[in-house]
């Protein structure tokens, strides 16, 4: 059986819930709008930039000062392990420090990433609500610690 990743895991939850949704909300209330909202939030989902890990490390020893790297994990989680040089903001104090990651990017380039890559692509939406390009790491920290630094705890 072909192993599926985080991105095509999601995708398929999210398509199955939108699909949930939208029955109930069709059947319940009589709303087929439901049909065109649910599939444009999918769509969304869908968009998220990624890197996978063995590019992020290339591209982080080509050009360490080139790429913010931010853990969008809780402090716990961070202390467990980090990928070395990121800086934490969990992914639920994101909207109030925007402007000073927007402030501290410059020109470089920013990468998230929590554990599986879910609130990684959260975060994403986040900045790229406030006009800010990001990139998730493909499959999270625990892609990284498999694919590219084995030292970094799996948990």
């Amino acid at each position: 059986m072909k192993k599926r990743t985080v991105r095509q895991r999601f995708w398929a939850i999210a398509v199955a819930l939108s699909l949930l949704a939208t029955t109930i909300a069709v059947a319940a209330f009589g709303m087929p709008n439901a049909i065109v909202t649910l599939t444009s939030e999918v769509s969304s989902v869908a968009a998220i930039p990624e890197i996978a890990a063995t590019d992020l490390k290339a591209a982080l020893d080509c050009d360490p000062d080139g790429i913010l790297l931010l853990d969008v994990r809780n402090p716990d989680e961070f202390a467990i392990g980090h990928i070395e040089g990121a800086q934490l903001i969990p992914v639920s104090e994101l909207r109030e420090k925007l402007d000073a990651v927007r402030d501290e990017l410059g020109d470089r380039r920013l990468v998230v990433y929590c554990k599986l890559g879910v609130r990684g692509a959260r975060a994403v939406q986040i900045f790229d609500d406030a006009g800010i390009a990001a990139t998730n790491l493909q499959g999270g920290i625990d892609t990284w610690s498999r694919e590219v630094d084995p030292s970094i705890p799996r948990y």
